[in-house]
């Protein structure tokens, strides 16, 4: 017996990077760097809704990888060198990490108080929000 059940699909407006999924929908990462909020019914019965779309986020690089806080408050998103970290109901940057490795994932660790990225290198460098450090 199949684990996965087909609900239904949709199309982001531009080619996706990466993408998390929300506690009632999911987040897309695009080629475009930008952000698209979806609203997704785990039935068929309503089709999936564009919430919102953040555009210009504030990265030089492709965005490789985006993030939900456990709490659904915080959304991270990751380029090269740089960790975005923005509140999900304003959309407003609340943080900025800048790092020197070339970050290819980020996950918020429990209790959404660290980042950790993972590296191209093979290595797992954990940040601190509250000091933007490493």
């Amino acid at each position: 017996q199949n684990e996965f059940k087909f609900v239904q699909s949709f199309s982001a407006e531009h080619k996706l990077r990466s993408f998390d999924f929300l506690s009632n929908g999911v987040v897309l990462a695009t080629t475009r760097n930008t952000l698209e909020r979806w609203t997704v019914s785990p039935t068929a019965e309503e089709a999936a809704s564009r919430h919102s779309t953040i555009q210009a986020l504030g990265h030089r690089q492709p965005i490789k990888s985006v993030c939900q806080s456990h709490d659904d408050l915080q959304l991270a998103t990751l380029s090269e060198d740089v960790v975005l970290v923005w509140r999900l109901q304003t959309a407003s940057l609340t943080s900025t990490l800048s790092t020197a490795v070339d970050g290819q994932c980020v996950r918020f660790l429990q209790g959404d108080k660290h980042l950790v990225i993972g590296t191209k290198s093979g290595t797992l460098d954990i940040y601190s929000l509250s000091t933007a450090s490493l």
